[in-house]
Formats: C-alpha cells, sequence, structure tokens
C-alpha cells in the first residue's frame, strides 16, 4: 500500500494496528495527528497540504487540501487542536482554523525570502513559528495571524 500510512489501536490493552494509507501525489514529507485524533495532516512533494478527518471504522477522508507553489515540507497542529500549520518551499505558511465549520479560507503568511523548513507552535498555541533558509523566524500570534502576515515580526537567530 504507497504513501504514508496511519495505524489505529482497536482496543486500549492490545495494541493491533491496522495501516490506512493517506494517497499523495508523490512522497510525503510529514505526516502529523491532532492531539485529540480526529485529524491528520500530510506534507507532500506534489505541492499539497492536506487535512484529513479521522474516524472509528472508517477510512480516513480528505477534508482540505491546500495547493502551494512549491513542496511542502511540514504539517503541524496546535497543542489545543484549534491549528494546522503547512509550511512550504514556496516560501509561506497557511494556517487553517479547525473550529467547526472548517470552511474557512486558509490564512497565508508571508515573510520568508527563502524556502521554509520548520514550523512549530508555543506549547500555549499562541504563536506560530517557522524557520527556513533565510536565516530568519518570523513568529506570529496564531490567534490572529493576519495581524502579522509581513516582514514586521522578523529577528535573525
Amino acid at each position: 500500500m504507497p504513501g504514508p500510512h496511519i495505524y489505529g489501536t482497536l482496543h486500549p490493552e492490545i495494541l493491533c494496528l491496522t495501516p490506512v494509507a493517506l494517497p499523495h501525489g508523490g512522497f510525503v514529507y510529514q505526516v502529523s495527528l491532532s492531539g485529540d485524533g480526529h485529524f491528520a495532516a500530510t506534507a507532500g512533494v506534489d505541492s499539497t497540504g492536506r487535512l484529513w478527518e479521522l474516524a472509528p471504522r472508517a477510512p480516513p477522508k480528505l477534508a482540505r487540501e491546500i495547493h502551494f507553489e512549491d513542496r511542502v515540507m511540514r504539517a503541524v497542529f496546535s497543542p489545543d487542536n484549534r491549528w494546522v500549520a503547512f509550511a512550504s518551499w514556496d516560501r509561506t505558511a497557511a494556517l487553517l482554523d479547525l473550529r467547526p465549520p472548517a470552511t474557512s479560507s486558509p490564512v497565508v503568511l508571508r515573510g520568508h525570502v527563502g524556502r521554509i523548513l520548520v514550523a512549530g507552535f508555543s506549547p500555549d498555541s499562541q504563536w506560530l513559528a517557522t524557520a527556513g533558509e533565510d536565516y530568519g523566524v518570523p513568529t506570529r500570534p496564531a490567534q490572529h495571524p493576519s495581524f502579522c502576515a509581513d516582514t514586521s515580526s522578523r529577528w535573525p537567530i
């Protein structure tokens, strides 16, 4: 079965794993699971970030797909399960709000002059940090990402 796999535990006392494929149009750089177990996110060489709904005894359902201009390197969930962020080589990151209804457009975060390689949330889910080939770390308040969607919050490391 090609592609990344999700393995679900069927019984808490006995670890019995069944693989479930999450197809992409090429290899996948990262698979992340939300802390509440309701979603998986994948970052692929096919320039897409994908959000999958997970349910017991059902195959994963593609919930959202975000298209970038270059490969997507990271898919990360915030610790409070409100956000998923995707980081791309196209020098952008995209932030999706997972609160119902999860139909809002992603917030596209710009500011890097080089490819983005990593992204991560603060433990309190209030901040998203991205880093890449430009040696900068734009940090943005996750609760209001559009307030800092430019380079005004860049600090070199």
